[in-house]
């Protein structure tokens, strides 16, 4: 089984892309585990909005599981941050590790969660 992790920071992709990407994955039976990102409104509410709509709604539509914002609890931190203020240190990574390892735990032990629709 081949097992795709998908997440998009709000500036490497764009919500069409994401999607587009994700489907096709899907499509193609490879595992998909959607991993929730927000965009900065670097680039308008309008674009901000609609990756913040995209992952509910791909998740739904491509029936894959969800993980929801990966950066919770991590945003904000100083601790689990870059001195950029916007990318997460080993620290911050470690921590998505943890919130992403249980749901893709979960798809490697049970392909079945692949038939349920996402949360």
């Amino acid at each position: 089984m081949v097992t795709v992790a998908v997440d998009a920071g709000g500036a490497d992709l764009g919500p069409a892309e994401v999607a587009a990407g994700a489907a096709q994955a899907a499509e193609s039976g490879i595992a998909v585990l959607l991993c929730a990102m927000e965009a900065l409104p670097l680039y308008g509410w309008a674009y901000t909005t609609a990756f913040h709509n995209l992952y509910v709604e791909l998740a739904a539509r491509c029936r894959v599981p969800l993980v929801p914002f990966i950066l919770q609890n991590v945003l904000g931190n100083p601790r689990l941050m870059q001195g950029d203020h916007a990318h997460p240190n080993a620290d911050g990574a470690r921590a998505i590790a943890d919130v992403i390892w249980p749901c893709l735990e979960n798809i490697l032990t049970e392909p079945s969660v692949l038939a349920s629709p996402s949360s």
